[in-house]
């Protein structure tokens, strides 16, 4: 009786053994933290212009929303600020090492639609430490992560090309990495709303202009010089085609930044400006007319 009783239940042993396996061999490396108190995801941070830096501060400048130009950027990159509320346990005079400073390792983002319908998952690297609190305050460090990368741009690009529509994302994120004591570590989620464009910050100034070209119709944007602020109070954007506008002299070669139609004039010297055109837009690659520029 007893041996019948025993080898059923070596089998089952066995199969459970195999099915733990297997999902282990599936799943991936990284091990869930048990909680998400340890580290959170305060803001995404403002890069901001002439020096395009992001600081790790929670009363420093965020974003409520971001801005992608599918025309001209086919990522969205971002400064997210993380806290960390694990307690300070280095001693210097004890020769104690801190162990929970916090290294980010990477990041799972669920791309939403503007119906809150995920769209696409992924993991991505996340770059960044954290240091721990001193005080009742959370110590705050940046993660530079890539919220939507290339590969997804696809999911969102062919909602809004060619188009004056404005779509908005959300990303949906969490950050994970481990303390410096081997603690595996992840934050709640964070939902990000993104809006989506095709050619919206584009803008044509006179800073974007050659003045001796001439005569002719502006915008021309063959100007050489490209100025962090334009006359109209505009910034330039850190990353072309996020969070921010570019002048349309410094993204030539883009259908986006191409005035629709101009009279090329001639140079300063007299000679005619190549090339010239009525029609400027690639109309075979589904390109128009809107206003100044082809989208």
């Amino acid at each position: 009786m007893a041996g019948s009783v025993r080898a059923p239940l070596t089998k089952m042993l066995l199969a459970t053994a195999a099915m733990v396996g297997l999902a282990a061999s599936s799943s991936s490396c990284r091990i869930k933290a048990q909680n998400n108190e340890s580290i959170f995801i305060r803001t995404i941070q403002a890069a901001q212009a002439p020096d395009c830096t992001a600081k790790p501060d929670p009363n420093g400048v965020f974003l409520a929303r971001g801005t992608l130009d599918v025309g001209v950027r086919s990522r969205y990159f971002a400064f997210v600020l993380v806290g960390n509320q694990l307690v300070a346990r280095g001693d210097f005079k004890l020769a104690r090492a801190e162990s929970n400073r916090v290294t980010l390792t990477g990041a799972d983002v669920h791309l939403l639609d503007d119906q809150l319908k995920e769209i696409a998952f992924y993991s991505v690297v996340a770059l960044g430490t954290v240091d721990p609190t001193t005080s009742s305050d959370p110590g705050y460090g940046l993660a530079s992560v890539e919220v939507i990368p290339s590969g997804a741009i696809d999911a969102i690009k062919g909602t809004v090309v060619h188009s004056n529509t404005v779509r908005t994302f959300y990303a949906k994120l969490r950050v994970f990495g481990s303390t410096l004591g081997g603690t595996d570590v992840e934050s709640g989620d964070f939902t990000f709303p993104i809006d989506v464009c095709f050619g919206c910050s584009v803008i044509f100034t006179p800073e974007s202009n050659d003045t001796t070209i001439g005569p002719g119709t502006t915008p021309n944007c063959r100007g050489k010089v490209a100025s962090a602020t334009t006359t109209t109070g505009q910034t330039q954007a850190c990353f072309f085609g996020q969070d921010g506008f570019i002048q349309c002299n410094v993204c030539q070669g883009l259908q986006v930044c191409t005035p629709c139609a101009f009279d090329c004039g001639k140079d300063g010297l007299g000679a005619p400006v190549v090339p010239c055109g009525n029609d400027l837009c690639d109309t075979k690659n589904g390109y128009s007319c809107d206003g100044k520029h082809c989208i």
